[in-house]
Parts: structure tokens; sequence; C-alpha cells
């Protein structure tokens, strides 16, 4: 998590819990004890202690934003009430997001299923308003791009305030830890943001012109692969994936199978393809759309075809 906040006296200490874990509060709120953090015993999960740690850092979850109606439903009839509370939107100090977009990919966006009751017809809690994230929800790898912009925002922005202004592209941010480069998107390398990363030349071109004309990309076993599929500037992108396969997790997590970033705004998180897919068609919002491949396996891969559309198709 690239930041300038450090714990100068009293840092984090994690408690043993029996049941679940905690954080005591939002954000430290004394400097002369230390924040505690509880840590359920059987089984310990890494993720979700880095949930509490983000808490512990003042971050509120992502889905009681004030604008979440645009993104999400809340199903409160398919919650335990005991978990209500961390369903209902925030107050005014949390609704602050110091001009950060809603985040699908964000850790702190519970899942799909999260609290849910056990005597209902369906576990389904939060459902979003954009099919294609339903099953990106609920993210435990590591903070998205935007938890950490968010983090920056809030801590750090006076950091590099006094330094050359950047122009970081897609979204980017000055770096608290080196003022003259850039933190970038996923996807997107400093120091200034302009350009995706580069891939071993076993991924074939970088940069792809749609057409009326349907084209193929597709790749197999252990590589790491970044692609642009372009269109005219008044045009849009269809996607169809053929095929797709890697390993199946109950939310498909970023830096495994394949990663779409399909909206205008690529500083947001990725659509997540995992385990088997089939036929799954996306269009873009704009004019471009960027994607990683990631094989862990032999026997991961993909195959999709793409179009250009005609923006009212």
């Amino acid at each position: 998590m690239y930041s300038y906040y450090r714990f100068h006296k009293n840092g984090l200490e994690f408690i043993e819990s029996k049941e679940h874990y905690y954080a005591e509060s939002v954000g430290v709120s004394s400097e002369n004890e230390s924040f505690k953090i509880g840590i359920a015993k059987n089984p310990v999960r890494v993720r979700f202690a880095v949930h509490e740690i983000l808490h512990a850092l003042g971050l509120f979850h992502e889905h009681e934003r004030k604008d979440r109606e645009k993104y999400i439903e809340i199903k409160f009839d398919n919650i335990q009430e005991k978990y209500h509370g961390d369903f209902e939107m925030g107050n005014i100090f949390q609704q602050e997001t110091y001009g950060v977009k809603y985040d699908f990919g964000s850790l702190l966006h519970y899942e799909r299923e999260a609290g849910h009751k056990e005597d209902t017809g369906s576990n389904i809690t939060i459902t979003t308003k954009n099919k294609h994230y339903f099953l990106s929800i609920g993210q435990s790898t590591h903070p998205s791009f935007l938890d950490t912009k968010l983090f920056n925002n809030r801590y750090c922005y006076e950091k590099c305030k006094d330094k050359p202004k950047l122009n970081c592209s897609y979204g980017g941010y000055a770096n608290p830890k080196k003022c003259d480069e850039c933190k970038c998107p996923t996807f997107y390398e400093p120091p200034f943001c302009r350009f995706v990363k580069n891939s071993s030349p076993e991924c074939g071109k970088k940069i792809r012109k749609a057409t009326r004309n349907v084209k193929t990309i597709k790749m197999e076993g252990i590589h790491d692969c970044h692609y642009i599929i372009r269109a005219k500037e008044n045009q849009t992108v269809e996607i169809t994936i053929k095929k797709a396969n890697s390993e199946l997790t109950p939310i498909c997590q970023p830096g495994s199978g394949l990663n779409i970033k399909f909206l205008k705004n690529k500083a947001l998180s990725p659509v997540c393809f995992c385990g088997e897919t089939t036929n799954y068609v996306l269009k873009s919002e704009g004019s471009e759309v960027v994607l990683r491949y990631i094989g862990k396996l032999a026997n991961d891969s993909f195959e999709l075809d793409y179009k250009s559309l005609k923006i009212s198709e």
C-alpha cells in the first residue's frame, strides 16, 4: 500500500477472538493506546485481518458509501438482523470519498452472500447494478488501487504539494514516497501511467485494432499478458469470451485468470473471470478495452473474439 502513513507512537495490537475478526473502531481513537484487532483462531485468514487493518487506518466499508445506490442493491430481507449495521449507509464522516469513485474491487466491499440468513430462498445479500461485477465483489487478496488512492487523498495529500505537479494519466496520483513519479492503476506503469505494461514476446502484439470484422486473441499456459483493444473514437468494442479456464475460487480475484477493464474509467478495478467461462459477452463503455491474462497452470487458457460496434448498437 503506497502511502506515507506511519504509527509514530502506539501501533496495532492483535488479540485472539473466539468467534470472528473485528476492529474496535474505525481509525485510531487515542494517541496513547494501541489499536486492538480481534483475530479468530480457527482458522486464521490473512484476508480478514487485512480488512480490519484497513479499518484501523480509517477506511470504511465501500458498500456503505453515500452513492452506493447507483451501483448496488442491499437485500436486507436476506441479511441476519445482527449484521444489519454492517450494511447501513454511513454517517457524514464515513461518506467522505475524497473524489474517489465507487470501486467494486475494493478490499472493503462485502461479497455477494455476506451475512445471509440460512432460512431464506436466496443467500444473496448484495447485487451489483453492473451485472459483470457480480462475481467480483468481496476481493480478499490486497487493497485495490482506489483503496490506496482514497487513503492517500485523506492522509498524505500534502506530502507532494510543494513538488512540481505531475500529469498522471488514467487516475494515477503522485507517489508520496517518490513525488516525481506516479502511483498507477493496475495494468499501467510508472512514471506517468501513460502506457499499459509490456508482456513477454510469447503473448503476441499488445495493441489490437478492433474493426467490424471479428478477430481473435488466445493464449494458454503459464503467462502474464497485457492487451489493449482499440476501436475508433466514435465506436465501442464487443468482446466474446469463447472459452476461458483457470482456477475456480468462490470470488474471482485480480492477478489470476482473465481480468478485463471495459469501463471508461481505467482506475476502477477490472472484472475478474475464473473457473470455466464460455460465450460471455462484454461491451465496452468507451472505445478501448484493456485486459490481462494471468495463467498460473499449464492448462490455464483463454480465447476471445472482438470487434467494433457503432455506439448505437
